[in-house]
């Protein structure tokens, strides 16, 4: 289970009841501070992972082992040099003042915070996993939406990685120094590779708002060339034309498309939307890729907010889902395509097409 460490309680304590949620100790910069540097001395180390050093210098435990290698990682994620983390005020483990004067030594700022706020919110959760006497543990390392986890078991006196980096919040690819754990990890495919995930689940039933629809529609206003997309943009029907972003694109090639059908006069996504998603999303590189999302709704209906609502509802129920697999917004481009006709070959009538764009 996971082990969790309150404000008030003891580690013995929380030993005792097999739980403890490692919440970092910002306060150790106060009464610690010959152990942690305001600034980096070493400003490669931001950018080059590699020189980073283990925890400790000699026999690191398993919890220094896995919090190295998600520093590691997280240093790929987040410049150092230009990101504060907020970090509670309640006093933690040793674990946890290494960890802090790991990431200001290499660059981090630290801000102290009393409740859970900030938008870089630093935490470290660690759990236990039974695995037949051998020391396992899985470590979540979480800096605002980005969450960074992964499994560690010590083997004949040796610590190392038993699963992938489970990466949350983004999905930017980034290296993995498995080579320093030897040759088994380094070529193992199951151990050695980022797998991407939630960054929060998205209720299946939960509709998505049409509060950005300019005006109320019905079954025989379907005329309407302009409306308003998840981000605000005022944005045109693009059953009368091109898309609304050309030339944002044009130094872009489209690599893959892929279009997802909802049920009639509906904005519900469903298991197999979702699998789609997923399989689109396979090829997506943060560094280089864009995501166009066309709403569609083509044809007759009797809904009150029209084919303009459930086009765009569509887009942006599709929207979420890509938000909730760790694409950013700025990586999105939501528009919608609406009519009381049908659009032919271009569109579909009731669904959603997804384009990969790749920066050429």
């Amino acid at each position: 289970m996971i082990r969790r460490a309150s404000l008030i309680s003891s580690l013995a304590t929380a030993a005792a009841v097999g739980s403890r949620t490692l919440l970092l100790g910002a306060a150790i910069a106060l009464s610690a501070c010959e152990t942690i540097s305001s600034q980096s001395t070493e400003p490669n180390a931001a950018t080059n992972p590699k020189k980073t050093d283990v925890l400790t210098a000699q026999a690191p435990s398993l919890e220094e082992v896995a919090l190295d290698d998600l520093v590691r990682a997280l240093v790929q994620y987040r410049n150092p040099i230009t990101t504060t983390l907020q970090a509670g005020l309640d006093m933690a483990n040793e674990d946890e003042k290494r960890l802090l004067a790991k990431l200001s030594d290499i660059g981090y700022g630290l801000q102290l915070v009393d409740a859970d706020q900030g938008a870089n919110l630093l935490s470290h959760n660690v759990e236990d996993i039974p695995n037949s006497g051998t020391p396992t543990q899985r470590h979540t390392l979480k800096i605002g939406r980005l969450a960074l986890t992964r499994e560690y078991a010590t083997i004949n006196e040796k610590t190392r990685p038993i699963g992938p980096l489970n990466v949350a919040g983004s999905r930017r690819r980034i290296s993995l120094d498995d080579q320093r754990f030897g040759e088994a990890v380094a070529n193992d495919r199951l151990v050695s590779r980022i797998a991407f995930s939630f960054t929060e689940e998205v209720d299946a039933d939960d509709a998505p708002r049409i509060s950005l629809l300019q005006l109320p529609m019905n079954a025989t206003d379907q005329a309407v060339g302009v409306g308003t997309n998840t981000s605000g943009l005022e944005v045109s029907n693009v059953f009368y034309g091109d898309n609304n972003f050309g030339s944002l694109l044009d130094e872009y090639q489209v690599i893959e498309t892929m279009s997802v059908i909802f049920p009639n006069d509906s904005m519900r996504l469903g298991n197999i939307g979702r699998l789609k998603i997923d399989v689109f999303l396979g090829d997506f590189d943060e560094e280089s890729d864009l995501i166009r999302v066309v709403g569609c709704s083509n044809g007759k209906t009797t809904v009150k907010i029209g084919n303009e609502g459930l086009a765009l509802g569509r887009a942006e129920r599709v929207t979420q889902e890509l938000l909730a697999r760790g694409v950013t917004r700025e990586h999105i481009l939501d528009e919608g395509c609406w009519s009381a006709t049908s659009a032919g070959d271009r569109f579909p009538s009731r669904g959603v097409v997804l384009e990969l764009y790749r920066d050429s």
